[in-house]
């Protein structure tokens, strides 16, 4: 994890320097929105994330970075037992957008990618049904009973293509398609989002 994390920081820091002399980087907004969220081998969510617009650290090229959450349940059972399945994952991301046209277009259109910092917790409770306390001493059900955590952490890779909107001087409507790669830490997935961006240089 610890290398994941720095590979990642190292990423963002020479985006910034760099930018320094080619780019106007700075806090430039403030974002928030929900998603409809596939994540793979798991049935689709809803998510919620937000994040910081930071300027543009070459023309017509934007950076972000934001944080996503969602988080899956379910249950499956048998005679006997019940089991109480849950799915988490916090992802911490950084994506470079490219800008397809002018910026005066009522749509603006963006292209792009990054990298992310994926935190996946897979969590499971198993639960017996007998109450009897004869049959819970002898029954092989009993050893089953318990709860179980685990905790992955990766990188992820994503591809972004978003239009965006003016719905004021200061606030812009957003949405964005996002695939993302995630290897053997979780699947890949698939998000549609839907965000308000506020401006702050305006």
């Amino acid at each position: 994890m610890k290398k994941q994390m720095v590979f990642v920081g190292v990423i963002m820091i020479v985006l910034i320097v760099g930018s320094s002399a080619f780019g106007q980087i700075g806090l430039n907004g403030v974002f928030g929105g929900i998603a409809y969220y596939s994540p793979e081998d798991v049935d689709a969510t809803l998510a919620f994330g937000g994040g910081v617009n930071l300027g543009e650290v070459a023309p017509k090229v934007g950076l972000e970075a934001d944080l996503t959450y969602w988080k899956k349940g379910w249950d499956e059972s048998g005679y006997g037992y019940k089991v109480d399945l849950s799915l988490s994952q916090i992802v911490i991301s950084a994506l470079a957008r490219y800008k397809l046209n002018q910026s005066d277009a009522k749509f603006q259109f963006e292209a792009g990618g990054g990298l992310g910092i994926a935190s996946t917790k897979a969590k499971s409770e198993v639960s017996s049904d007998y109450d009897d306390m004869f049959i819970k001493a002898s029954s092989p059900l009993v050893a089953m009973a318990h709860s179980d955590s685990e905790t992955e952490t990766g990188l992820v890779i994503h591809l972004s293509a978003l239009a965006r909107t003016k719905v004021s001087d200061k606030m812009e409507g957003v949405g964005e398609f996002r695939y993302s790669l995630g290897g053997d830490n979780h699947g890949d997935n698939l998000a549609i989002w839907v965000k308000v961006n506020y401006l702050l240089n305006r």
